[in-house]
């Protein structure tokens, strides 16, 4: 039976490093968080109204802004509802950061 599970994870069959699609419905862009600090940080600035009236606060904590419908490839899990991801199409091939469950598998 392991041998069966090892030839299964070799051969890319239900492999966890699968591209996973970014997006959610409705939205036309992801942001890509630096780390889960960059993230928490972020979503307080937001929730203060911040974004608004200085953007650029909110931006630097961005690694990049991938477009829904992107594939990215999960390199870590750093939480329960959140993985570490590396973009692999779109105009933003090569980024890596955080996003949350909700931004994967639109």
């Amino acid at each position: 039976m392991l041998a069966a599970a090892l030839c299964a994870a070799w051969t890319g069959q239900g492999r966890a490093d699968d591209p996973a699609l970014l997006g959610r419905p409705g939205m036309e862009q992801v942001y890509v968080w630096l780390n889960y600090e960059s993230w928490s940080e972020g979503l307080a600035l937001i929730r203060a109204g911040v974004h608004e009236a200085d953007p650029q606060m909110v931006i630097r904590l961005l690694a990049c802004i991938a477009k829904n419908g992107d594939h990215a490839v999960i390199v870590g899990r750093p939480s329960l509802a959140a993985k570490t991801i590396l973009v692999i199409d779109g105009d933003q091939k090569g980024c890596r950061g955080f996003v949350t469950d909700e931004d994967l598998g639109m």
